[in-house]
């Protein structure tokens, strides 16, 4: 056979070569299945520290200033890819 044929050949079976190998890799991945879910928990709970009024003074600030106990302040928070649970808690 002559080098122009063989390039001829080969460029004609690569596609079908290639569709083989993607339907042989597909029925594969079909009989292995799924990998399954699984289900996590987990407790991030922090903290917050305590503000002593020396901290509270370098600032320019006094007990009690700010926010009145007892009343509701807006936060943002940013939360992704699970679950969560946010309850509200009380600041002493």
């Amino acid at each position: 056979m002559r080098t122009p044929v063989k390039i001829l050949l080969g460029c004609l079976a690569a596609p079908f070569v290639l569709v083989e190998l993607l339907g042989t890799l597909a029925l594969i991945f079909r009989a292995a299945g799924s990998p399954g879910h699984k289900e996590e928990m987990a407790s991030l709970e922090q903290p917050l520290p305590t503000v002593t009024p020396e901290q509270l003074a370098a600032e320019g600030l006094t007990q009690g200033s700010g926010v009145p106990k007892g009343s509701a302040v807006s936060i943002t928070l940013r939360l992704d890819e699970g679950n969560f649970t946010v309850e509200p808690g009380m600041v002493l």
